[in-house]
């Protein structure tokens, strides 16, 4: 596995951590090959989340942008609210969102009203929590 892919996967966990201790159910979808989104997360008050992770080393709008619209086509058969949550080096994690064609970019913790928390080491997920 490439350094960017094990990056991306670590990264990719930490988000459905972070969601999990912040009472949210959620399926990682690593193993169900759903195209653009790498978790999805629940909730009794909002619903589904359909969730798309990137951690590069940098990010332009227009890239954002691109992930942003993948994964709202893969989500037109799929109900819930497509999102991408991202991370740059050195930055902290964003979720980036379209509501009626105006695209915005918040912090996690201001978008799911949790922190946003490293995966301790040796940390496996539960059955439940993984699907």
């Amino acid at each position: 596995m490439s350094k960017s892919k094990t990056k991306g996967y670590g990264f990719e966990r930490e988000v459905a951590y972070s969601l999990i201790e912040g009472g949210y159910k959620v399926k990682r979808t690593g193993n169900d090959n759903i195209a653009g989104i790498d978790v999805i997360a629940k909730d009794l008050d909002t619903g589904a989340f359909l969730i798309e992770c990137k951690r590069y080393k940098g990010f332009s709008w227009n890239q954002l942008v691109g992930m942003l619209n993948k994964t709202l086509e893969f989500a037109l058969d799929l109900k819930g609210v497509p999102i991408l949550v991202f991370k740059a080096n050195q930055q902290p994690a964003l979720v980036m969102y379209v509501l009626r064609g105006v695209y915005t970019v918040v912090q996690f913790e201001d978008f799911f009203n949790t922190p946003f928390l490293k995966r301790p080491k040796g940390h496996t997920f539960l059955k439940e929590e993984d699907g």
